[in-house]
């Protein structure tokens, strides 16, 4: 998952099944301007692995928040 922050930001990045259960919170923290990249191993927040299927992601910080599709594959 890539995005990019016009200034530094408080992030959180959050991975949810289509029921909208939490899977996994990936980022939640400061960070800086610019580019970033974080990757999910497809596992929830006690390291088990999930299903292959759609889910969504949610990228918020003070100013914006997204959400996104994504497909999971094994």
């Amino acid at each position: 998952i890539h995005f990019e922050l016009p200034k530094n930001s408080s992030v959180q990045l959050a991975i949810f099944a289509v029921n909208g259960q939490l899977v996994r919170e990936l980022v939640y923290g400061e960070k800086s301007a610019g580019r970033h990249s974080v990757r999910w191993d497809g596992t929830n927040a006690v390291g088990q692995r999930v299903a292959s299927g759609v889910y969504w992601y949610r990228l918020s910080t003070e100013d914006v928040a997204a959400h996104r599709k994504l497909l999971l594959m094994k």
